[in-house]
């Protein structure tokens, strides 16, 4: 898959444009996929693999996911502080 994605060989990796503009995902197998977009840096274009799972937030987290940073979060485990912070 690698191999294919850094050849831009995206019909052999089953690369698919997703509905939001400038998203892929490519298929790993029957039920995985990689979320990625491409960008360019200094004249070179890059694969930036977005994450491998699809979060969604209840209306506290969209709060804090919005707020403008700097910003400091303080919660209990497993509250999801992390994925508000990538």
């Amino acid at each position: 898959m690698a191999a294919f994605l850094e050849q831009g060989d995206f019909r052999s990796a089953d690369v698919k444009k997703m509905p939001q503009p400038g998203y892929y995902r490519a298929r790993l197998d029957k039920e995985n996929r990689l979320l990625f977009r491409i960008g360019e840096y200094q004249g070179e274009k890059y694969l930036f693999i977005l994450l491998d799972k699809i979060l969604s937030f209840d209306e506290e987290q969209e709060a804090v996911f919005h707020a403008p940073p700097p910003l400091i979060i303080i919660s209990s485990a497993g509250s999801g502080k992390t994925a508000l912070t990538l």
